[in-house]
């Protein structure tokens, strides 16, 4: 049977006919995830790299991201062999991927590699969602028709051939406010077997759906993969609808080798010589820098908390947040809001008596009377 290739506006209204007609309604529809209901932004070696780089920055630069993205790849294929030699899929986990890549960097730091591997392994996971959930945007109408599916009293299912695990896998639902209209979900690396090489990820989700020899379901995949969402889903009794390959630039050109600090340093540089409003150009920039920064030092300084000081403060305090969430997909350093005025925190901003000139306060005044200047600093 040959497999039908269409367009997002050719698939959604054939689907459609499916669930409007009264004796051949599917009893579950299964969606691809990747490249049919979310598409991503860049290619999907650049999301590796990028969680590398937020990984070094967790690792206070004991390592480059270079050598953790070189590293992950190499372990990635070593756990997929391992994987294959017991029987499995060539795929893995990406919990065994993150314990592995902590015993090779502890192993090769040495003992200045103190990183609690639980809390390692956590931070790793966070860093992938994190980097995930801001390159991933819906494809619309695919998403209608999930939402139309479910809301037509028919099981819906995505399967997903992914090293992430259902438990994980399920945040990007969730952050994509998708889950409600999701019955069950069914990712690689929670079996190690997968859709596209063996097929046998569709024998898990067609027993999950209790479907038998003696009773067999009216099922429908629907996905972009010619082979692993047509040939393979239509080897196991699913009808299946392909999606054209839309034109994608994501893969061309990519340049995995991001530049050192000092190259960083320099593109901001261009950055800031570029005209993009007329009105303070360079403030998000210099914001951004700033928050930057300030989280490397706290983080390499172990701190567990920072107090920004009103009023100024509060803004500073909801970009620190988002920094991190953005980067890591949470607080890895807590922030508070601190109501206080400037002259009661004037005496703690100073240096140690010998280092310090006073200077911030005689620009204050342009005649100091030792009294004044003693009563400015509340004695």
């Amino acid at each position: 049977m040959e497999i039908p290739v269409l367009s997002s506006a050719q698939l959604v209204p054939e689907v459609k006919k499916l669930l409007d007609h009264t004796t051949s309604v599917p009893d579950v529809v299964f969606f691809d995830f990747f490249d049919t209901l979310v598409t991503r932004t860049v290619a999907p070696e650049q999301t590796k790299l990028i969680a590398a780089y937020q990984l070094a920055d967790l690792l206070k630069q004991k390592v480059s991201e270079q050598l953790i993205y070189d590293l992950r790849r190499l372990l990635e294929k070593r756990l997929c062999d391992q994987n294959v030699s017991k029987g499995k899929d060539p795929e893995f986990n990406l919990f065994d991927l993150a314990e592995a890549l902590h015993l090779t960097l502890e192993d090769l730091i040495g003992p200045d590699f103190q990183e609690f591997e639980p809390l390692f392994v956590q931070n790793f996971v966070d860093i992938e969602l994190a980097v995930e959930k801001n390159v991933q945007k819906l494809k619309q109408e695919i998403v209608g028709l999930l939402q139309d599916c479910h809301r037509a009293g028919v099981k819906t299912a995505i399967i997903s051939d992914f090293y992430i695990p259902s438990k994980s896998f399920e945040q990007l639902l969730v952050f994509h406010q998708l889950r409600e209209f999701v019955d069950f979900v069914f990712v690689s690396a929670d079996h190690l077997l997968t859709k596209g090489h063996s097929g046998r990820l569709y024998d898990i989700a067609l027993e999950a759906m209790g479907c038998s020899e003696s009773k067999r379901l009216s099922l429908v995949m629907i996905g972009d993969n010619h082979h692993a969402d047509g040939a393979m889903a239509h080897q196991k009794g699913l009808t299946s609808f392909c999606l054209k390959p839309e034109d994608d630039k994501t893969n061309e050109g990519i340049n995995l080798k991001r530049p050192d600090i000092q190259g960083v340093e320099q593109l901001f540089e261009q950055a800031l010589d570029e005209k993009r409003s007329a009105v303070f150009p360079e403030f998000g920039l210099s914001i951004f820098w700033f928050i930057h920064h300030l989280f490397r030092q706290a983080y390499q300084d172990k701190q567990r908390a920072l107090f920004f000081c009103s009023k100024e403060g509060e803004l500073l305090l909801k970009l620190f947040k988002l920094y991190q969430n953005i980067r890591f997909g949470r607080q890895v350093i807590r922030g508070h809001y601190l109501i206080v005025s400037r002259k009661s925190t004037f005496i703690c901003s100073l240096r140690t008596l010998e280092e310090e000139d006073f200077l911030r306060l005689f620009q204050f005044y342009r005649d100091i009377s030792p009294m004044e200047f003693l009563l400015s600093l509340n004695f």
